[in-house]
């Protein structure tokens, strides 16, 4: 088994949404209404034109030597694209009508997914190491996936009390905040 976590770049986006939907669709199916899956595959066009177009723009900036606000990255399990991870400074524009993050805490894990046939083999850790490393960290997740609660858990994070309701894309779901400082 060769794994492999890289910085994703503009010719992975359509494997990167691919990826993201399908690993999406797995860990939510118990969750939302079938409408969520559908959701997920028509929107993927675009989010993938969009996605390609923000890892061009990314390069740019790592070229000139600059830190970008997000960073993108893909985890390979024998050349196969089988988990993505965004993670970077700064909190989402959606995060202004909830508490805000704590001052000392300025990474968020934006989104981490790996797909079904990559559980159990170290490829979401590996990309977890990447993406957050040592840094204190925050990030939002959906309540009642457990599997995800249950491995950020094990690596430091704990709910701080900040919780909502998502927005219609995401029907409306229960939503708690989870940080780690270290």
């Amino acid at each position: 088994m060769n794994l492999r976590v890289r910085r994703a770049v503009a010719a992975d986006a359509e494997a990167y949404v691919a990826t993201h939907v399908a690993a999406q669709i797995a860990a939510y199916q118990p969750l939302m209404p079938p409408e969520y899956a559908e959701d997920r595959l028509r929107e993927q066009p675009r989010v993938t034109a969009d996605l390609a177009a923000e890892l061009e723009r990314l390069a740019g900036i790592l070229a000139a030597g600059e830190e970008p606000f997000r960073h993108h990255w893909v985890v390979e399990l024998d050349d196969r694209i089988v988990g993505i991870a965004c993670a970077g400074s700064g909190m989402n524009w959606w995060e202004e009508d909830f508490d805000p993050p704590p001052a000392d805490i300025p990474w968020i894990l934006d989104r981490l997914y790996l797909v079904p046939d990559a559980h159990g083999t170290g490829a979401g850790q590996a990309l977890f190491d990447v993406a957050v490393g040592e840094r204190s960290a925050y990030l939002w997740i959906i309540a009642n996936n457990h599997r995800a609660e249950r491995f950020y858990r094990r690596n430091g994070f704990s709910p701080d009390g900040a919780e909502g309701e998502t927005g219609p894309i995401w029907y409306h779901r229960q939503m708690f905040r989870m940080v780690r400082r270290v």
